[in-house]
């Protein structure tokens, strides 16, 4: 239910845009580097530097997602889209997530835990973009 969220939100909020050429380029861009990286890290890539190169594309991911929904919800607060109350809300909520991760029994990682915790975070920090970015969608909309 939590994936589902995710990708209905996000979507909701890249149709808010009304920037179609946006979305589809974003849309085919998205598995097109996610392919990339799967070929090259097979065929490109030594297969003594394959484990260590898949972690750092996994751990760059985490931070990826963690940094474009901070900058959401900053830019949101600085055009005054969100209050001081909501920023609080999602950022203690936005914490209560990151320590449930971190919780997470060791049987679903593997020993190199810190980039999957680092892409988890990452991912649970998705759910709380929409806040920001439904605001920010509208705004961004020339068709409004």
């Amino acid at each position: 239910m939590f994936a589902a969220w995710i990708a209905t939100s996000i979507s909701a909020c890249l149709a808010l845009t009304g920037r179609t050429k946006f979305v589809l380029a974003l849309f085919i861009a998205l598995p097109l580097l996610f392919l990339v990286n799967v070929v090259g890290s097979r065929y490109l890539i030594p297969a003594h530097l394959q484990f260590s190169f898949e972690s750092a594309v996994v751990g760059l991911m985490g931070i990826a997602f963690l940094a474009v929904t901070v900058w959401l919800f900053l830019a949101a607060r600085r055009r005054e889209f969100i209050g001081g109350r909501m920023l609080m809300a999602a950022g203690g909520l936005g914490i209560a997530m990151a320590a449930i991760v971190w919780m997470l029994p060791h049987w679903f990682l593997s020993d190199s835990r810190g980039p999957q915790m680092l892409l988890l975070m990452g991912v649970s920090s998705l759910a709380l973009a929409p806040l920001a970015a439904g605001p920010l969608a509208v705004t961004w909309n020339r068709h409004r």
